[in-house]
């Protein structure tokens, strides 16, 4: 996992080539111009998915992880908050054409995702999207599916 600002993109070429064309592409663009969808930068190989999510409480999510490709999220509008667990996935139910498992775990890292801040998820890493920040978690006692959205983008770079 990486966590960083946008000013910092360029601290992290050279990993791997799929994530450096992901790095200075999004250098080079304003994402607030693009609709929500999916974008293809290299076909499968490296695309991102603008999108509107609604927030939940983090207690009401699982853990997803991914076995080919990293996630870069950043936060177009608004604040979230996400989690990330060092708890490996083994051998849980996984959806291979879709790229993702789901599982409990215990949180170990804790982070918000606002402003210049970006996140990087590397494939087998349990993250925890799209929760609520602390401070709205416990605020109302509406219905969770009524609650905040932002818009954020999600990088999805083929690593292996």
């Amino acid at each position: 996992m990486i966590m960083d600002t946008l000013p910092h993109l360029h601290r992290y070429t050279g990993i791997h080539p799929n994530l450096e064309l992901a790095l200075d592409w999004l250098s080079r663009q304003d994402l607030h111009k693009l609709p929500d969808g999916r974008h293809e930068i290299l076909n499968t190989e490296v695309f991102v998915n603008i999108m509107t999510a609604q927030l939940r409480p983090a207690e009401a999510a699982e853990f997803e992880w991914h076995r080919q490709y990293a996630d870069l999220q950043l936060e177009l509008s608004g604040c979230e908050a996400w989690e990330y667990s060092r708890e490996q996935a083994g051998e849980r139910a996984f959806d291979p054409v879709r790229d993702i498992g789901f599982f409990k775990a215990e949180p170990d890292v804790l982070g918000t995702l606002a402003g210049q801040r970006f996140v990087i998820f590397f494939p087998g890493e349990a993250h925890k999207p799209a929760c609520l920040p602390e401070a709205e978690a416990g605020a109302s006692d509406t219905d969770p599916a009524a609650g905040p959205t932002v818009r954020k983008a999600v990088l999805k770079i083929r690593l292996s």
